[in-house]
């Protein structure tokens, strides 16, 4: 096709024109978010019989609080994934998550919830009438613990990034 507009007696401003918009097309059509490569990272040599999808070359950062153990795994791309472990009160991974919904919906600045799963869900907290921040809860329980996966405390991120977080985590499930 643009063989033949080429070959026409179009005048050559437009031809040149037509060509420069598809190469633009072509250009933005093929450009999307930047994403980190994961590779599975194995968390039981820092206490968490877990594996997870992070980005390669992710650092973990270990933390205790009394009988709650946390590792935050920092990657590329705003990947800022924190994992808690503590003994499971109950077995039932939907109540948790739902315990955890009510949490996040508690918070003055939660706006809507993107997604909804048996085990997880995102949501978006709206910091002003412009600016967003995304999260998400994860829940499993596995045994006689249980695993509440979310984005750190610290920062702000995009969906597409919670998103990340929230795929790497749930691609664990068996």
């Amino acid at each position: 096709m643009i063989i033949r507009i080429i070959d026409t007696d179009y005048p050559p401003t437009m031809k040149y024109t037509f060509l420069l918009l598809t190469l633009i097309t072509l250009f933005l059509t093929s450009c999307g978010e930047p994403t980190a490569d994961l590779d599975q990272l194995d968390l039981m040599s820092y206490g968490m019989p877990l594996t997870i999808d992070a980005p390669a070359g992710a650092e973990v950062t270990k933390r205790g609080i009394a009988f709650r153990q946390e590792l935050e795994i920092v990657g590329e791309d705003n990947f800022r994934l924190v994992v808690a472990m503590d003994d499971a009160v109950q077995s039932d991974a939907q109540k948790l998550k739902e315990q955890k919904l009510s949490e996040a919906k508690q918070n003055r600045f939660f706006f809507r919830l993107v997604e909804d799963d048996p085990q997880g869900f995102i949501f978006e907290n709206r910091i002003d009438s412009v600016n967003s921040t995304y999260g998400f809860n994860y829940v499993k329980i596995q045994g006689d613990k249980e695993f509440v996966f979310q984005q750190s405390r610290t920062g702000i991120y995009s969906l597409e990034e919670v998103q990340a977080m929230y795929g790497a985590v749930r691609e664990t499930e068996e």
